[in-house]
């Protein structure tokens, strides 16, 4: 039983470039290494302002609390940064199925086809 079978006629074929499941991949690598690289930025950005903010208040309390606020949003950012490579690393753990000459195709096959 096939996990994913997305308009392949043989799952020899799934993972070729020319595959719908390949061009879904493909759109999926794209928005995924956007965002890999907005989040840093927005963070910086976000960041910068929220302590240019604080620091011209010249409140102690507000400095600590876009401190804390930035922490935070550092921790999101580094957590969204990696999950690209854990779903990767899990995504390499699972067999689609076998070919017709017995070799096992994985996901990790298809995401390496669908680079743009």
């Amino acid at each position: 039983m096939n996990l994913i079978y997305v308009g392949a006629t043989t799952i020899g074929t799934i993972c070729e470039s020319s595959s719908e499941l390949v061009q879904i991949l493909g759109v999926v690598r794209s928005v995924l290494t956007i965002i890999q690289i907005a989040v840093p930025i927005l963070l910086i950005i976000m960041g910068s302002i929220d302590l240019m903010k604080a620091v011209m208040a010249g409140k102690e309390d507000e400095i600590k609390k876009s401190q804390g606020t930035f922490v935070k949003r550092a921790i999101a950012a580094v957590i969204v940064f990696f999950i690209p490579l854990i779903v990767n690393l899990v995504m390499g753990l699972i067999t689609i199925d076998k070919t017709d000459s017995g070799d096992p195709v994985k996901y990790q096959d298809c995401w390496k086809n669908a680079k743009n």
